[in-house]
């Protein structure tokens, strides 16, 4: 016998969702004649949907659990979708509404695990763990008083952040020292500078080019990007301006427009945004005076440059302003909308793409779930301001390809053991000052790899063996 005591409450339930679903929709202007198919469509299939899923927790021979049975289902039905569309359930949407808020409060700490230690990468500046002495290499042993060797990365950055001004116990052990050391840190709001180095290469004032490597588009970078590029050019006349936008995965659009402005002249087109819905789609240009509208300018990605640096880059390259140099960008040219669901949940949703000034969108037909080149007869041929070719639909193809040198097999073993990592802080520890490469003692070197038993095969080592 099915059981049937939910039945009317659950269609009522879906018709009504139906219903708000479609609402927004119906009270626009000019609504196209097919919704009314969708309408039906929705409505048929919510409730199939919810007489199945009744049937399935009253009727089944083992008892079922509701909740996880219907994330199961969520999480097919996205499956179809492109893997930015994301269902964000209570804590996921909580957190997403905190960052956002810019409310969440941060130790400023860049921190992994390396040979099953968590160890500190980089303490940020200006940030409370830097402000109090915490060093590159520092292992964090205790966060809270509780051990990190037996929890997982997030979980411990879940214990770092909280509410801006609260305190956080962190115990660290570092190289050379016997007794470990406590540090009380408060949790702030972290300002990271977006631009990471500004400076000018070679100090020839006839060969003066001005460098800045931007990390984020956040909040004030196109300013942070202008007030350097200015400093740079008060200390000699740049001849040249290159922007470093590698591993760069992008930010907020509207300094990615600022950023391109900063080059172009007023009322160049630099993207636009478009979507189903009006709210969805929109055209961003210039409006202001160009900082530099002619001095020669290259821009530098990489594989890891996403999103706003590739709207930044699609436009130099498509207004002919400037040389890209480097690999293929990621090929990121959607964008998402956090919507509120019941409960407390959300649904994060790609509700348009973005298309460069010559009508290309950057996004890979593959969404790069495994790193496969999308072939040139899906990316489509478009033409910049001078009519050179270009291509979409796989990220940005540099002007100059110029890839990073492909690690050898014993650099490789080096770097994924973190050997490089661990050698550079003890020589920093012993020298009390930051090692640059050229002070490293290879011989030395080889000798500590000796003693620590870190060992290389050959590939004739093993085809021999």
């Amino acid at each position: 016998m099915t059981l049937s005591l939910y039945r009317p409450t659950v269609r009522l339930a879906l018709i009504l969702m139906a219903l708000t679903f479609l609402a927004p929709a119906s009270a626009r202007g000019g609504m196209r004649q097919p919704v009314d198919d969708d309408f039906f469509a929705i409505q048929k299939n919510f409730e199939i949907f919810g007489a199945m899923f009744e049937s399935l927790v009253g009727s089944y021979v083992d008892p079922v659990d509701a909740e996880r049975l219907m994330r199961r289902g969520i999480s097919a039905m996205l499956q179809e979708l492109d893997p930015y569309t994301v269902f964000l359930d209570e804590s996921d949407y909580s957190a997403a509404n905190v960052s956002r808020a810019g409310r969440l409060g941060t130790v400023g700490l860049d921190a992994d695990f390396r040979d099953g230690r968590f160890t500190v990468l980089s303490p940020i500046n200006g940030g409370a763990a830097f402000r109090q002495g915490i060093r590159v290499g520092d292992v964090i042993t205790h966060v809270a008083r509780r051990e990190t060797g037996t929890m997982t990365r997030s979980d411990i950055f879940e214990l770092l952040t909280g509410d801006p001004g609260s305190l956080v116990e962190v115990r660290i052990v570092r190289r050379g020292e016997e007794e470990a050391r406590v540090f009380q840190l408060p949790r702030e709001i972290v300002q990271a500078d977006p631009v990471a180095h500004a400076e000018v290469l070679f100090g020839d004032a006839d060969l003066a080019v001005g460098y800045v490597r931007l990390s984020t588009f956040a909040p004030g970078s196109a300013e942070r990007v202008r007030a350097s590029l200015v400093q740079l050019n008060e200390t000699t006349q740049l001849k040249a301006v290159i922007l470093d936008l590698r591993d760069n995965q992008g930010g907020l659009l509207e300094d990615a427009v600022a950023v391109v402005q900063l080059f172009v002249p007023p009322g160049s087109p630099v993207v636009s945004i478009l979507g189903r819905r009006p709210e969805s789609t929109a055209e961003y240009s210039t409006s202001g005076t160009p900082l530099f509208p002619d001095t020669p300018l290259a821009v530098l990605i990489n594989r890891r440059s996403a999103s706003a640096s590739e709207i930044v880059a699609g436009a130099v390259q498509d207004l002919d302003r400037g040389v890209i140099v480097g690999e293929a960008s990621f090929g990121k040219g959607i964008a998402q909308t956090v919507t509120r669901l019941p409960f407390n949940t959300g649904i994060k949703i790609t509700t348009s793409r973005f298309y460069s000034p010559s009508g290309r969108n950057i996004q890979s037909a593959n969404y790069r779930l495994e790193g496969a080149a999308t072939p040139d007869s899906l990316r489509g041929a478009f033409s910049t301001s001078n009519g050179r070719p270009v291509r979409g639909g796989g990220g940005i193809d540099p002007d100059v390809p110029v890839s990073n040198a492909a690690d050898g097999p014993l650099l490789e073993v080096l770097r994924q053991g973190g050997h490089l990592f661990r050698y550079a802080g003890q020589q920093t520890v012993q020298q009390s000052q930051a090692v640059t490469p050229d002070q490293i003692d290879m011989a030395a070197f080889a000798a500590w790899l000796s003693q620590e038993q870190i060992t290389f095969e050959t590939r004739a080592d093993k085809l021999l063996r």
